[in-house]
């Protein structure tokens, strides 16, 4: 068992909800992610790098920042950054697990972590972003994972347990997601839910 995680902290979850209420269209991304904050990665316009690069992972520092896409025509759908990797049966120090010499510098391991270490980060991470935006709806999906949502509009907020955007069946993240979804729109729920998270 292994646990890897780094909390959300105020500029993250403020840059996030800048993403949350802004638009994600090619002619406006780039001032959307200029508003951010955060850096140009590589120092290059971001909507060339998405629309015409088809590059949908991004470092903000210690951080991976990952879009999800709808294609035909292309579409930003979410954005999220993870800040906690569990798994049942990983070595923290392995690569395909993302161990902290991967992640980046900031990140904390605990080697002999349970599950209930993993939702206590969760948890952690939901009070961080309810102390913004108030009480969320909670709710679980899939195996056993747990979801905090709110809605901004034509927005969700996501702190989310979910499966790993790496596609390592052992792995489990805590991210927050931000995605655009019209608010006469129902919520997504279980399986729908965890496409969500992981951009489908």
């Amino acid at each position: 068992m292994a646990l890897v995680w780094l909390p959300l902290d105020d500029e993250t979850i403020d840059r996030m909800l800048v993403l949350a209420r802004s638009p994600w269209t090619p002619a406006e991304l780039d001032r959307t992610w200029a508003a951010t904050g955060w850096a140009l990665p590589g120092g290059l316009p971001l909507a060339a790098q998405v629309f015409d690069d088809l590059t949908y992972t991004f470092g903000t520092g210690d951080r991976l920042l990952r879009l999800g896409m709808r294609f035909d025509p292309d579409e930003i759908t979410s954005f999220s950054v993870d800040f906690a990797t569990y798994s049942d049966s990983a070595d923290p120090d392995a690569a395909d697990f993302g161990g902290p010499d991967a992640l980046g510098a900031g990140w904390s391991v605990d080697p002999d972590a349970t599950r209930a270490d993993f939702d206590a980060r969760w948890r952690e991470g939901v009070d961080a972003v309810a102390a913004r935006l108030g009480d969320p709806l909670i709710g679980r999906h899939g195996r056993r994972w747990h979801h905090a949502l709110w809605r901004l509009r034509d927005a969700l907020v996501v702190v989310a347990q979910s499966e790993s955007s790496d596609d390592y069946a052992d792995v489990e993240d805590a991210l927050l997601c931000v995605a655009h979804h019209p608010g006469d729109t129902p919520i997504p729920r279980d399986e729908e839910l965890r496409d969500f998270l992981l951009g489908a």
